[in-house]
């Protein structure tokens, strides 16, 4: 997938791989918790300015965890 190209298995993985719950990955990304729902089971498609949100939530955890020595 091109830069800024997420389907809804990409979300759902980088979302468990955050290790947070859906309430706080959706607060965090500025969505509700069915909006996330919707995408991950392909019902609709991931917008282009989620799938970067993510990539840039996906930067600040492991900048946190690095800086917290491998725990977030």
């Amino acid at each position: 997938m091109a830069t800024g190209e997420m389907d809804g298995q990409g979300l759902r993985e980088a979302r468990i791989r955050s290790g947070l719950p859906v309430r706080e990955w959706a607060r965090r990304l500025g969505v509700g918790k069915s909006s996330i729902g919707r995408w991950e089971t392909g019902q609709l498609p991931v917008p282009r300015k989620i799938a970067l949100a993510v990539v840039g939530l996906q930067a600040e955890l492991a900048a946190a965890r690095n800086a917290e020595g491998g725990r977030v």
